[in-house]
């Protein structure tokens, strides 16, 4: 799956002399929490919302009203936002952008084409959407867990042969490597007919597996 999928096409921008309470003001009726900051056709910034507010004037400050209205007349994007920000292609896959995220520990990234134009944002709310699309976590069906598989070839294709053979519906599949690597752990979620015999015949070949309804 690719980030031009999952993003936001023709993200809501902001210039950089947007006064911040315009800017904040736009993203509380939209409803979102970043906005590209863009001069001319050229992504220049981003600004979030926890950034718009912490650069606001406080309500326990000790200015004067006049001086409140003041500063927010004079205080725009350009003062606040991140210049130069990190970015994600939208042909790039979306565990590229969900690897950038965590490493730079941000929740938004501007979407380019490859002409380094602006085409869309995402979000890690995007991605927690899509992960739980891909884990089948709102389908019905049986959560298969298979633990402490070694890292050998053929023990999945082995597993995957032995649940076949009861003609099950696998409606979503993934596995995680243990600390060490050599472990994985299969999570699955099944339709089948008889679960009961799937199970048995799993743990009748020394699998160790957990089960949830």
């Amino acid at each position: 799956m690719f980030v031009k999928d999952v993003m936001t096409p023709s993200p809501i921008t902001v210039t950089p002399d947007t006064l911040v309470i315009d800017a904040e003001k736009t993203m509380r009726e939209n409803k979102i929490r970043a906005l590209p900051v863009v001069k001319g056709d050229k992504l220049v910034g981003i600004v979030t919302i926890n950034t718009l507010r912490e650069a606001m004037p406080s309500k326990v400050t000790t200015l004067s009203q006049h001086e409140v209205q003041y500063l927010l007349l004079k205080l725009k994007v350009e003062d606040v936002m991140t210049r130069n920000p990190i970015t994600v292609n939208e042909n790039a896959l979306l565990e590229e952008a969900a690897i950038l995220m965590n490493k730079y520990r941000i929740g938004h990234l501007p979407v380019l084409n490859d002409e380094k134009k602006l085409v869309g944002i995402i979000t890690e709310t995007d991605i927690f959407k899509t992960m739980i699309k891909i884990l089948g976590l709102e389908e019905e069906g049986i959560r298969l867990t298979i633990e402490d598989i070694p890292v050998e070839a053929g023990k999945i294709a082995d597993i995957i042969c032995t649940i076949s053979q009861f003609n099950p519906l696998i409606l979503s599949l993934t596995t995680l490597m243990s600390p060490d690597k050599k472990k994985r752990t299969i999570v699955m979620r099944i339709k089948v007919a008889n679960p009961d015999r799937v199970f048995s015949t799993l743990r009748d070949k020394g699998y160790r597996i957990f089960v949830k309804y």
